[in-house]
């Protein structure tokens, strides 16, 4: 098993959380629509659910152009040159192990709120923190 390159998310529009009522395909795909621009690369598992982003349209009818990598975990394979899924893993990791250790649980209500709060500490993890008095 390769390590592969750090695992990192190249700007804070790449990491973009929302709940959703079921992980029905239609319902993933359809999120994938509303919310990624139409040729943007996806990266994925092998989950077969994804088979049907190349036939995804975009608002306006238009093929949407994805491309789309996937990395073959049945496979035991997690790493190919650029492709994997390390930094959503990692992140991921980080929400179980914060809502566990910090929060014990957390209900469907506020599930959203906590996920945003994972998400924006995330995109600032290497922010120097000082206090406001000290900032220039």
């Amino acid at each position: 098993m390769s390590t592969g390159p750090p695992a990192r998310f190249q700007s804070e529009a790449e990491l973009f959380l929302r709940t959703t009522k079921d992980v029905k395909g239609s319902t993933l795909l359809g999120m994938i629509r509303e919310y990624v621009l139409p040729k943007s690369t996806i990266f994925t598992d092998d989950a077969s659910m994804y088979d049907a982003l190349k036939n995804i349209r975009d608002k306006s009818g238009n093929h949407a152009g994805y491309q789309h990598r996937r990395i073959n975990h049945s496979a035991e394979v997690y790493v190919q040159g650029d492709v994997h899924t390390n930094a959503i893993e990692g992140f991921w990791r980080l929400v179980k192990c914060g809502i566990g250790g910090a929060h014990h649980a957390v209900s469907q209500k506020y599930l959203q709120t906590y996920l945003s709060e994972f998400q924006f500490r995330y995109h600032r993890r290497d922010a120097v923190h000082r206090p406001r008095a000290l900032q220039r």
